[in-house]
């Protein structure tokens, strides 16, 4: 599995070079130039570029043009196509709306310059797995990858087995639920213990990619190191301005004890 480490600025170009996969914030990379030239410079350099769509972020999702306008841009290879959070019909009305666009500025999905990944959207656990394989079914043939919110993580509380007994691991009892047969993204690390189950969970492979900040969030939360390393917390929240925070408001020996911890987790994934 690869992971995608969402850095703040000050801490970008030491911890934005680790890896070659990448989550861009589209909303970001308007406001940012350091941010948007970074990230130009990765999809140039080869790595692989997703830019997100900005609904977890902001709240709900860009403008379509503008999306496909910094998508051109950066020359990413993926594009996070448009959902609202929590709601199914209205994220169909997005994906449809979006793909028009995409079709009408390229001829068709299949000409278009990046990929696509698709986020199902329902209102709990139980409606997202109820809805999650017509989401799949409409859009199949396209071969989107499949992204998973992170808000499913903390929706359920698994209890199937003595080895899942952990809070915050709803994701983890959906693999079932899920079409092995595409490419799946997860959207955010709720905790660590998502990473640890993935590791003991047989047949996760088709899960190839994760997004998170939860390295360096976890080591700003307060001034103490040793409650700053992130296998000690539940969950793992942001601090506010956490992008403009400086290097200094970062606990230093935490954050590189945290970067290491889910690179190496991720390596023992498959």
């Amino acid at each position: 599995m690869k992971i995608g480490l969402i850095a703040p600025d000050s801490l970008l170009k030491r911890f934005g070079v680790l890896q070659d996969f990448h989550l861009v914030l589209a909303h970001r990379v308007r406001e940012n130039e350091l941010y948007q030239s970074f990230y130009r410079e990765r999809a140039r350099l080869g790595d692989f570029v997703t830019l997100d769509n900005g609904a977890f972020e902001l709240g709900h999702s860009i403008e379509d043009a503008d999306l496909l306008d910094i998508a051109e841009m950066l020359k990413v290879n993926e594009v996070v196509i448009p959902d609202v959070m929590y709601e199914t019909e209205a994220t169909y009305t997005r994906v449809e709306a979006f793909l028009e666009l995409v079709t009408e500025r390229y001829g068709s999905i299949a000409k278009a310059p990046f990929q696509f990944m698709l986020v199902p959207q329902a209102e709990s656990w139980e409606a997202w797995v109820e809805h999650y394989p017509d989401f799949v079914s409409r859009y199949k043939k396209n071969k989107f990858r499949i992204g998973v919110p992170k808000w499913l993580a903390d929706a359920r509380k698994v209890t199937a087995s003595e080895e899942l007994r952990f809070q915050g691991l709803g994701r983890i009892s959906l693999l079932n639920h899920l079409d092995r047969s595409l490419v799946h993204h997860f959207l955010g690390l709720h905790n660590f213990e998502e990473l640890r189950a993935l590791r003991i969970v047989p047949g996760t492979d088709f899960i190839t990619t994760l997004d998170t900040s939860a390295p360096f969030a976890a080591a700003a939360h307060n001034g103490h190191p040793t409650s700053n390393q992130i296998e000690s917390q539940k969950t793992i929240s942001r601090p506010e301005n956490y992008f403009r925070l400086a290097a200094s408001d970062f606990e230093t020996k935490s954050v590189n004890h945290n970067v290491l911890s889910i690179l190496a987790a991720a390596r023992s994934t498959p």
